[in-house]
């Protein structure tokens, strides 16, 4: 249970980190294409995890790989970001899995001007034996 909650809130942490950009295209919408420092607690279980994410965006989409660097119930290695950003809004979804079970977590986030910055929250259900965690999450780049 402590790990899928782990696994969680690195998720939402890879996720908003990934809403952090540190350039602005012209016309005003941010390029999150970076790599992002993160920090995400649950509400579920007080836990704090810590990371890394390598983002890539193309248009309004959004890649990449999240790290796991701290956190006090374990954590996986690595898992893929995918989202869209649109304007100063950003929303990502981390592909964790949960004994073969698909464990997905989305976090939703905003943007800081001038795109260093970005903070929201996260959900992620219950999915086989893991159970369900929310929380917020920061990230900077």
């Amino acid at each position: 249970m402590k790990k899928a909650i782990c696994i969680s809130v690195i998720s939402a942490a890879a996720i908003w980190l990934a809403g952090c950009a540190s350039s602005t295209e012209p016309g005003g919408s941010n390029d999150l294409t970076a790599n992002w420092s993160y920090s995400a607690t649950s509400v579920v279980t007080s836990n704090t995890t810590a990371g890394t994410a390598a983002l890539t965006q193309s248009g309004s989409n959004v890649t990449g790989t999240l790290t796991c660097t701290s956190n006090p119930a374990g954590c996986p290695p690595a898992a893929s970001v995918t989202g869209t950003v649109s304007g100063a809004i950003v929303t990502l979804t981390i592909s964790y899995t949960c004994g073969g079970t698909p464990y997905p977590l989305t976090a939703t986030g905003t943007i800081a001007s001038p795109g260093t910055t970005m903070s929201g929250t996260y959900n992620q259900p219950a999915a086989g034996s893991c159970a369900a965690d929310a929380g917020n999450w920061s990230a900077t780049d």
